[in-house]
């Protein structure tokens, strides 16, 4: 525990800063933004600048977006390319949230609220809608798909003949509640999928043309794994899911056990495979990029900033004490610094059930209890807006926190036990809720 304290106001500006910054990040991110920087309509053509591709009025055009941006996403690129009132696509998909505003009404428009974070009725309606409509195009046509982060759950299809809607919807719980990295849990689904790891364009005939814009929720350089890759190349294969069920001791839904034991999952599309001769790709922006111009705030604020992404994936407690020793040894150095970190922490839901909040509200509570007295300031937010089973998209903390739980009654250390950290947070006055941002870039953390 920190023995230094400092004057409540310093606490409160740096609380104001962090949020003024988190918030700022937000804007520059938003799906609108960065659309504009790759989207350009000219004389009825839709160009996708940095790739060279086009969207010509002489071929069917068809728009999907898939994830928990869906609709944001989609309502830029139709603002782009049907503004002045236009049609350019003749079909538009939407495998993600609510609508805002209701249903829509464009006849073109079909939209799938499915589940998350395990799929629903209405997820295996998507899947089979979304399949159906691409295995329809002839040449000349143009895919637009738009692919944000939680999609694996809101777009779904079981291998054909091989596993039931509910076995996987049971496989999509364990994993969930299995505290395993993203990428692992992806590699798991890709194999049990019809419409992950790449499978999504073997429905599109040859000679059709997929453009994919992607907004990264996974590690750098791991943009395959969005959405657990539904139109990109697998680079994962059928041992390293026999190998993660194994290691991690999963108990997966009987049905996916049976074909994980006998092995007997097919393989998924590979790089070089002949159906992505005519697909290409481009990541609108990724957690790196949020990070950077997270820091460019805070250094414009006056801090020395350095961005540390070592703990990424760490199990939760593990990284709250590695990002605390990082910052007490920056201050040391260096005063005023700050510590940026991206990425997720891992959390274990307890087998009795869990409380109310999520992985970043978790994190907070932990250093909230760990800086107890100190000057120090700790965010930890989800850049969607949104932290496990809770309205918050995650909390910003100081030394002062544990105080003003135990004034309201709430013991610290019992709420973590039992990831239930939204309700001390949320009363301590230390929650961030911004509601659904419409961007999903993983999660942020900033230490003071």
């Amino acid at each position: 525990m920190e023995n230094q304290s400092s004057p409540v106001p310093l606490i409160a500006q740096k609380r104001s800063l962090l949020r003024r910054c988190f918030e700022a990040t937000l804007a520059t991110l938003s799906p609108a933004q960065l659309l504009r920087q790759h989207l350009l309509m000219r004389d009825g053509t839709l160009w996708v600048n940095r790739l060279g591709r086009a969207f010509t009025p002489n071929e069917s055009r068809v728009l999907v977006s898939i994830g928990k941006a869906a609709w944001p996403l989609t309502n830029a690129c139709l603002h782009i390319a049907e503004g002045d009132g236009h049609r350019v696509f003749e079909q538009i998909v939407v495998c993600g949230p609510e609508p805002p505003g209701g249903e829509p009404h464009d006849l073109r428009l079909r939209s799938f609220a499915g589940g998350h974070p395990t799929p629903d009725a209405i997820s295996f309606r998507a899947g089979r809608g979304l399949l159906q409509i691409l295995e329809r195009l002839r040449p000349p046509a143009s895919v637009l798909f738009l692919i944000s982060g939680g999609g694996s759950a809101m777009l779904e299809s079981p291998l054909d003949g091989l596993l039931s809607e509910q076995a996987m919807i049971e496989t999509h719980h364990a994993l969930v509640r299995g505290g395993l990295p993203i990428q692992e849990m992806n590699v798991i689904r890709k194999h049990l999928s019809a419409v992950k790891g790449g499978r999504l364009l073997q429905a599109l005939y040859p000679g059709v043309t997929s453009t994919s814009l992607i907004l990264s929720d996974v590690p750098e350089g791991d943009w395959d794994c969005v959405s657990s890759g539904p139109t990109t190349p697998d680079r994962s294969t059928v041992d390293d899911c026999y190998r993660i069920v194994r290691e991690r001791r999963l108990e997966l839904a009987p049905q996916a056990m049976g074909l994980i034991e006998d092995r007997a999952l097919p393989e998924t599309p590979k790089p070089g495979n002949p159906i992505f001769a005519r697909a290409a790709y481009q990541v609108l922006a990724d957690n790196a990029r949020a990070c950077d111009i997270l820091s460019q705030q805070l250094r414009q604020a006056g801090f020395q900033v350095v961005v540390d992404h070592t703990a990424d994936e760490w199990e939760e407690r593990r990284a709250a004490s590695y990002l605390l020793r990082r910052i007490r040894a920056l201050k040391h150095d260096h005063e005023p610094s700050a510590l940026v970190a991206g990425g997720e922490v891992l959390v274990r839901v307890p087998k009795d059930g869990a409380g109310q909040g999520g992985r970043n509200q978790a994190f907070a509570l932990d250093l909230a209890m760990r800086i107890s007295g100190s000057d120090l300031c700790v965010l930890s937010a989800g850049t969607d807006g949104v932290d496990g089973n809770s309205p918050a998209a995650g909390a910003i903390v100081d030394g002062d926190t544990v105080d003003r739980a135990l004034d309201w009654g709430m013991e610290p250390r019992d709420h973590f036990e039992s990831f239930d950290a939204y309700p001390l947070l949320q009363a301590t006055g230390d929650t961030i809720e911004t509601g659904p941002t419409g961007t999903n870039l993983r999660d942020l953390r900033v230490l003071l």
